[in-house]
């Protein structure tokens, strides 16, 4: 059945998964879908996952995925290794004895026996201080820890460990920030999520359900319908995307409020008075000149106002009606 035009309806070629967190994954792309399939493939197979990728590439939502292809049924903890680094961090990660330290009233389980029979996930790996690494690694090795104030009575887990980082790890650990030893226990099994700007059928979907997303949001919009004309679309897939999802999501959100109404499509113009706005900090590309005169049109031909639209100076927009001949109706 031909798909309605003007809706930028899913392709059935696509694949969207679902995380523990309720939040689609959509892989339209090769890279992506390989992905996907590589998360299936390690939820049944034992050590550490290492999630490396961008900010904003959605790698706690690929953890997830991991967690929930894992035979292991139990919790799913995440922690930011960034918080690691206050007096407490060891007994978070661990444990600590009723006597472990003064003011220590009562026996604390840490987020390693927490997630027995389930998902441990560090973000930001490249974060967890030195001193806590060999601990890690210990662990890694045998499932075993102790808690903070006991010696010779390890805690035996069994928990899925998954790390993630937005930076070259190998780097870090040849110049001498984290343990090259801990390193290669962490890469037994590696996902790599490629950025946006590699795989634009990705950025086209991806505009299309945080857009849908956005309606579902306002109970108040219920009865309009708003979609994407193609030049739109377009026009997201050849542009970089600093912060990828992170970044669409907000330009797509944007886009539709400044666009508050009823039925009707996105056009190039609207989504551009956005971008040109500072909205992502990057050029969108050239208008064409059927665009041009259109934002004119639109604007009354206020040679400020299109001119801003436009994303051009005062100047260059001069230089376009002359040389198109074109005159104020």
């Amino acid at each position: 059945m031909e798909e309605p035009a003007g809706n930028n309806g899913a392709r059935e070629a696509g694949y969207v998964a679902r995380s523990p967190f309720s939040v689609d994954i959509v892989a339209e792309s090769h890279a992506m879908k390989q992905v996907m399939e590589r998360c299936h493939s390690y939820g049944g197979v034992h050590g550490p996952v290492l999630i490396t990728g961008e900010s904003g590439t959605g790698k706690s939502l690929v953890a997830g995925l991991i967690h929930k292809a894992s035979k292991r049924k139990g919790r799913f903890l995440r922690r930011g290794c960034g918080e690691l680094s206050g007096p407490t961090a060891e007994s978070l990660l661990f444990g600590h004895t009723d006597d472990a330290y003064t003011g220590a009233r009562t026996a604390q389980e840490g987020i390693f026996h927490q997630a027995d029979k389930g998902t441990l996930v560090l973000d930001d790996i490249d974060y967890l201080p030195k001193k806590y690494q060999p601990r890690l690694m210990r662990f890694l090795d045998d499932g075993a820890f102790c808690r903070l104030g006991e010696t010779g009575r390890p805690v035996v887990v069994d928990c899925r460990f998954v790390a993630t980082t937005n930076k070259n790890l190998e780097s870090y650990a040849r110049e001498g920030h984290f343990l090259e030893d801990l390193f290669y226990r962490l890469i037994r099994w590696r996902v790599h999520i490629p950025p946006l700007r590699e795989r634009p059928a990705d950025i086209r979907e991806l505009a299309i359900f945080f857009l849908r997303q956005f309606q579902q949001e306002h109970p108040d919009d219920r009865d309009t319908d708003w979609w994407f004309e193609d030049d739109v679309l377009d026009m997201m897939c050849r542009m970089d995307w600093p912060g990828n999802a992170r970044t669409l999501k907000a330009a797509v959100q944007n886009i539709a409020l400044a666009d508050h109404g009823g039925n009707r499509p996105i056009t190039r113009i609207q989504a551009m008075n956005y971008f040109n706005s500072g909205g992502c900090g990057k050029d969108c590309g050239n208008l064409q000149p059927n665009e041009i005169l259109q934002i004119l049109t639109d604007s009354g031909w206020n040679i400020s106002r299109a001119a801003k639209i436009a994303g051009m100076a005062r100047g260059t927009l001069y230089k376009h009606i002359d040389k198109n001949g074109w005159k104020k109706e």
